[in-house]
Parts: C-alpha cells; sequence; structure tokens
C-alpha cells in the first residue's frame, strides 16, 4: 500500500476535505483501491462514497457482486449506493458494443453521484496493466504519440491512484491483508479486443521479461515526457507560421519548409484540432493528405472530417470549416466530443452555488445562441467581471500560469462565439445567476475514460 499512497501523494491526487466518488465493481482492483483511500480517510478528512454499477448481463453473478460490494463498504465504514443499468437495451438503442455503452453509464452515475453529494473527485482503478494493454490496443488500431500515453494519473476530476502498481501487485497487497474480492468471468472472454490483449499478449510478453508490464508502462511514462517537449515546439511554431480568423486557419507554408517533417505533421495536427474543436476522428491519413497538400500546386483541395476544407492558396494553407451546428445544442440534453460529454438541466430553484470545478449554474435567458463543448481559440475572450471587462484566453492562461503546450487542451463550452465557462477554471461573468433569473441552467462536464 504504500507505493500506492505515495503515488497519491507525489501526484497530489486528493486535498484534505475531499469528496470522493469511487468506482467499487467488487473486483480486486476496486477493492484495493477503496482499501488505499480508507487509509487516508483521517488523515485528509476524506468523504467517501463507493459507486456499484450493475450492468444486467451476469446474472447470478452480478448479483454476487453487488451484494460483496455493499458489505465491504458496509464494513469500512463508507456510504453505498448501486444502479441497476440494462447495458445490453442501452448498447443496442445506441449503436454501442456492451464496452462502450458500461463505460459510458458508468461515468455518467459517478457524475451524478459526485453531482448530487457535492464531491470533488472520481477515483477509478487503473493500473499498470490497463496502461500497458491501453497502449498496445493504441498501437495496434493507429494512434499518434498522445496515444501511447493516455491514461494519465489526473484527468480534470478523475484520478487514478493504482497507475503505482500492477495487476499482480494488487493482488499481492490483498493477500497480505487478508482481503477477498470477486472474479468477473466476463473478463476471460476472449471476444472483447482488450481481454484478447490481457489474456494472449500480455502473457507472451510477460514470458519473454516477466517485468514487461512494468517496462510498457514506464516507457508510457518517458512518452508522455517526450510529448510534453514536443507539444512546446509545436506551440512555438503555431505562434509563428498560424494565424486565425474565426473559424480559418492559415498556415505560412514558407515558416514551415525548414522544419523536421515530424513537427510539421504535429503542427498541422493541432491546427486540425483548433478548427474542428474536438480530436476525435482526425486520424493520421488525415494528417498526411494535409502534409501532401504542401507539395501541390496553389488551388488544389482536400476535404477533411467535419466538413473541413483544406486549400493551398500560393505559400499559405487554408483550412475552414462550416458551421457547427451538428456539434450544438440548446437546453437539457447531451453534448459530446472526443472523449468528454456535457450534461445539461434546466432548473427552478434559484439561489445554487457551484459545488465543484466541473458542475456550473448559468442564467437560462442569458444564454443567447447554441451551447458548444470545445477547445480555445485564438480570439476567444472571457468576461472576467459585472462590467463586462474581457480578457482573451491566452491571457487567462498566462495569469494562471498554465505551460502553453497545455493549454490548446483546456475545454471549453461555448455561447455561441462566446466563453461560458474554462472547465476547470472559471465561468464568464455575462452569464452569472442574479436576482432577475427566472430560469437555471445546470451544466456539467463528464471526462469518459476507459
Amino acid at each position: 500500500m504504500d507505493r500506492i499512497i505515495s503515488y497519491i501523494k507525489k501526484n497530489n491526487m486528493i486535498e484534505k476535505g475531499d469528496g470522493i466518488v469511487v468506482g467499487l465493481s467488487g473486483g480486486a482492483d476496486s477493492v484495493c483501491l477503496l482499501r488505499a483511500l480508507c487509509m487516508l480517510k483521517d488523515e485528509y478528512l476524506l468523504k467517501l462514497i463507493a459507486v456499484h454499477i450493475h450492468h444486467g448481463i451476469r446474472g447470478e453473478e452480478a448479483d454476487r457482486d453487488l451484494e460483496f460490494s455493499q458489505k465491504l463498504a458496509e464494513a469500512l465504514g463508507v456510504d453505498f449506493i448501486a444502479f441497476h443499468k440494462d447495458i445490453p437495451r442501452i448498447a443496442k438503442d445506441t449503436g454501442l458494443s456492451l464496452e462502450e455503452a458500461g463505460r459510458h453509464e458508468r461515468y455518467d452515475c459517478f457524475n451524478a453521484v459526485l453531482k448530487e453529494r457535492g464531491f470533488d473527485k472520481i477515483a477509478v482503478a487503473h493500473h499498470k496493466n490497463d496502461l500497458c494493454e491501453t497502449m498496445l490496443f493504441n498501437m495496434a488500431r493507429g494512434t499518434s504519440v498522445s496515444g501511447l500515453c493516455s491514461i494519465r494519473p489526473v484527468s480534470g476530476n478523475i484520478i487514478r491512484p493504482l497507475l503505482a502498481v500492477s495487476r499482480k501487485d494488487i493482488e499481492d497487497i490483498l493477500y497480505r491483508i487478508s482481503e477477498d474480492y470477486v472474479t468477473d468471468n466476463t473478463n476471460l472472454d476472449p471476444t472483447y479486443s482488450r481481454n484478447r490483449i490481457r489474456l494472449n499478449i500480455v502473457p507472451e510478453l510477460c514470458a519473454l521479461n516477466e517485468r514487461a508490464v512494468e517496462h510498457i508502462a514506464a516507457l508510457s511514462e518517458r512518452i508522455g515526457e517526450m510529448r510534453d517537449h514536443i507539444e512546446k515546439e509545436v506551440d512555438i511554431t503555431i505562434d509563428r507560421c498560424v494565424t486565425y480568423e474565426k473559424a480559418v486557419a492559415y498556415v505560412n507554408i514558407e515558416g514551415l519548409s525548414k522544419l523536421d517533417s515530424f513537427i510539421t505533421k504535429e503542427v498541422l495536427r493541432r491546427v486540425l484540432f483548433n478548427i474542428a474543436h474536438t480530436k476525435k476522428d482526425i486520424a493520421s491519413v488525415h494528417i498526411e493528405a494535409l502534409y501532401g497538400l504542401l507539395e501541390l500546386s496553389s488551388g488544389s483541395k482536400i476535404s477533411l472530417p467535419y466538413g473541413m476544407i483544406a486549400e493551398k492558396e500560393y505559400e499559405k494553407l487554408r483550412i475552414s470549416k462550416p458551421d457547427e451546428k451538428s456539434e450544438t445544442n440548446q437546453g437539457p440534453g447531451r453534448i459530446v466530443i472526443e472523449d468528454c460529454t456535457l450534461s445539461l438541466d434546466e432548473l427552478k430553484a434559484k439561489g445554487l452555488l457551484s459545488k465543484n470545478n466541473y458542475t456550473k449554474y448559468f442564467d437560462c435567458d442569458k444564454i443567447m445562441s447554441n451551447v458548444v463543448l470545445g477547445y480555445p481559440r485564438p480570439d476567444s475572450r472571457l468576461v472576467i467581471d459585472t462590467k463586462g471587462h474581457s480578457k482573451r484566453l491566452g491571457r487567462f492562461f498566462i495569469d494562471q500560469k498554465l505551460p502553453g503546450h497545455l493549454r490548446d487542451l483546456i475545454p471549453v463550452v461555448y455561447d455561441g462565439d462566446d466563453v461560458l465557462w474554462v472547465i476547470g477554471y472559471r465561468t464568464s461573468e455575462a452569464y452569472r445567476i442574479d436576482e432577475n433569473t427566472k430560469k437555471i441552467i445546470s451544466i456539467s462536464y463528464i471526462e469518459d475514460d476507459d
């Protein structure tokens, strides 16, 4: 347990008084997670609640898991809540796989409890093997550098204390403290992609070297450091070679000509993310096509995801996107982009306070356009006081001492072109609830995760 606790402290995962939603399936990983947080409960004055989701798939075995989880939470003096979900039906209705539907529902449940309790964080039980398996999975289906270091210790309001240890370490810990756990037999079903990696590929790698999982996880962490360095180089190049005019980016081709091809492609990748306001469905094939456009004659153009068009105009590359109606929503519902979701709910009560950095309340009648979830735009401005004074997001991030290579990764909620909320930081004063407010909209940010 010492390694887990040291990892929590090293990565500043918790603060005194935190309320933490703990995902508890009853399996070894989540049981170890709950026990670790319980060890820190008094020191950090933590408020814990264990959340279990019954997926409606495994019959009596699932009932057993729920009963085990509830009894464990009660024995540890931790609040417990269970949700029953019909994942097969939800998967069929949404066109998602069972894995995807289950993941979405789990995080919806976690965030619902976090919002209801006014808690601060969600703790999930990913460990080194998950990091290794995710890296291999992303490599197999095609990925960029970011996909090789995709599971982070802290992502928004999600913390992952067990990334310090492997599955074997977890089982050893539970054996030493005589703690039981249950086993989900679907983890042995090779029809699931990740199970095939877990059951077939990882054991073969460990046969070559028993520390294979540890080495791959360490490599993922080092690649993360490399990615941060690359992002800094990309920041410098974008500042020098790229200009934006609303939904259009102009890339100075001559400015890219002396750069290494790898950095050039990463610059183009970032520009596409910025114009699309999402990373989803933008693949290496699109980056290669855009890179190839640099060598074609003026007037050449290509089509890209989300209706984007890239055209070579003499010594510039022009990348544009039509209106964003397909990515917008107004009123109650959900907005989904990339690996995160906005949940919107209309409320009649007044005098509500935002309980955490991932749920905020706004005057619904002050929202004049469609609510859009995206990423920072170069011309975006945030209203910072009741007099209407505003600040460019770039300046705001500098004042927050946020490193340049992280700024494009901060999700932002827009009212049309106006900044509504810089998630994890602050909201616009232009939408604040006041004595004239009649209708309130609650917006919660949910970061989906594997």
